[in-house]
This record gives structure tokens, sequence and C-alpha cells, in this order.
């Protein structure tokens, strides 16, 4: 027996949406999904930022990072020491320190620049 035509593809939509469900589909997350980054993996803000001088793992081992000698996130030692020193590190992103490092208040938002210190640059690096 053949459906309505209005119920139709309400029948199709309900099929493919349990199809995605069964393939495990319709529950992985988007290339758009604003996730917290995961330990250990820095976020696409860091990446787009950061990487250049202190490096995607963050040991500093760029070109860049070489020649500035751009402190070494993935240190947990200097980490620990930096601790309780977030609001400098947040400052030091947002207005630059001394010649290394430079400003990037145009770049991020004071939010951005407190997320970075706190979930990459502080984060667990692995």
């Amino acid at each position: 027996m053949r459906m309505p035509s209005r119920t139709r593809p309400a029948r199709i939509a309900v099929a493919a949406t349990a199809s995605l469900f069964a393939l495990g589909l319709a529950s992985a997350p988007s290339a758009l999904s604003l996730e917290e980054p995961k330990a250990g993996h820095p976020s696409e803000l860091f990446l787009k930022h950061c990487a250049e001088c202190h490096g995607a793992d963050g040991k500093a081992q760029t070109e860049q990072g070489k020649k500035l000698k751009a402190e070494v996130f993935a240190d947990k030692g200097w980490r620990e020491k930096k601790r309780s020193k977030a609001d400098k590190l947040v400052n030091s992103v947002l207005n630059g320190h001394g010649k290394k490092m430079p400003s990037f208040k145009d770049k991020v938002s004071p939010e951005e620049a407190k997320s970075l210190v706190e979930k990459d640059v502080l984060g667990d690096w692995k």
C-alpha cells in the first residue's frame, strides 16, 4: 500500500536519521563544533597565533622559536612556576612582553587570551 504524498517525505527523513544513528554518524562531532581542546592538543586559536614560535607541540623548536628563545610550554616545571602568574601571561598575550613577545590585542579578545593561557599555555602538554 502506498503512503499519501504528504507523509512520504517525513518517513524518508525518519529513515535517513535512523540510518545515520545506526552508523554512528549523527553523534560524531562536526568540523564546526566548539569543543574544548583535549589535554595535550592545542586549540585552533593557539595554532593560529602561537605555534609559529612556541610550536604546535609546545616545545618551541620552530625556526622562529629557536631564534627568539621562546618559552617551552611543554615543560611541566615552567608551567608549575607560571600557574600562579596566569594574569601576567594574559597581559603578555594582549600587550606583548619585551622585544620577543608581540602584542596580540588586535588579534584576540581578552577572553580568548585568558582561554589561551588557561587551556593551552598552562594546559597539559603530553
